[in-house]
């Protein structure tokens, strides 16, 4: 059996006798010639008692050191009972599948907020909790990690605490929610498209200090109530009818009254101001009806 140069190659593929070719350094490949400049590899090989054969590429593109490379890879696999074709296919799947996971962090918040139903972003009215993370993504994650350009295996514990930090003390209930969301989010790199193998957001929960304690907020002077709810007037988005004297004066006086006693609003009258609870000493629990469902 001759042996296969380079220049036979060539020769033979102008040529363009159909025909085939074996390579005696490779058992198994085969150069074959379909016509005039026409010619590809194939390697031939025995499994289960059938004789399949699988195409190696087209010829000069795929030259002849390439094509012993692949033939040696594949009578590897055969020797080990692995079809080659079935192989390929697989890896061939594997790669679409690597192609099209998201890469950058944004691309892999958009991909989370459309499992959760939240693209596009809803109403704060239609779901508080997916506008909240929306919006928990827009002003504070994806600004943070390069404005979202950032992969997704690049992203370590400096970064996060970087992140999480500066409102950590400050804004605590802010931090909080930010850092349970970047969790989150990593969390669902790992399960779903198996981006990462650890979340560093889980790892650096030590280095955080105990948060201060809110306790309670300070109490609006009576004197800022108009000036409230005018704030509340202009904030208004929705055509729904919204009545902010009546559900700013009822939640006032429902904490005063919790406050001090129900029985104390009997002597509450304030011509400036309509009660929004009536003058009784009733129990809260039937009060419960004219309560703002807000509250």
């Amino acid at each position: 059996m001759e042996k296969l140069t380079t220049t036979k190659l060539d020769n033979l593929a102008k040529a363009g006798t159909p025909g085939r070719h074996a390579d005696p350094e490779c058992p198994g490949l085969y150069f074959k010639v379909t016509g005039v400049k026409t010619a590809s590899w194939v390697f031939r090989f025995r499994l289960f008692g059938k004789r399949p054969e699988i195409g190696l590429g087209t010829y000069p593109t795929v030259g002849l050191a390439v094509a012993r490379a692949k033939g040696r890879s594949d009578a590897k696999l055969v020797a080990d009972g692995i079809d080659p074709r079935k192989h390929r296919g697989a890896v061939q799947s594997k790669q679409k599948a690597d192609a099209a996971k998201p890469r950058t962090i944004a691309e892999l918040a958009a991909a989370y907020l459309k499992v959760k139903g939240w693209d596009p972003p809803p109403h704060y009215e239609d779901d508080n909790h997916g506008y909240s993370t929306c919006l928990r993504l827009r002003k504070h994650i994806l600004p943070a990690l390069d404005k979202g350009n950032l992969l997704v295996e690049h992203i370590d514990g400096d970064q996060i605490l970087k992140l999480i930090k500066p409102m950590w003390g400050t804004k605590p209930a802010q931090a909080r929610e930010v850092y349970h969301l970047i969790t989150e989010l990593l969390d669902y790199a790992i399960e779903v498209p198996e981006l990462i193998s650890i979340n560093p957001a889980r790892r650096i929960r030590r280095y955080l200090d105990t948060q201060p304690d809110g306790g309670r907020m300070t109490a609006l002077p009576w004197q800022q109530i108009p000036e409230l709810i005018a704030k509340l007037r202009n904030f208004q988005r929705s055509p729904r009818t919204f009545h902010p004297e009546i559900d700013t004066l009822t939640r006032i006086s429902i904490i005063a009254a919790r406050k001090r006693g129900w029985g104390s609003l009997k002597s509450a009258g304030n011509s400036t101001f309509p009660r929004a609870v009536p003058a009784t000493s009733a129990r809260p629990a039937k009060l419960a009806a004219s309560t703002p469902r807000w509250l």
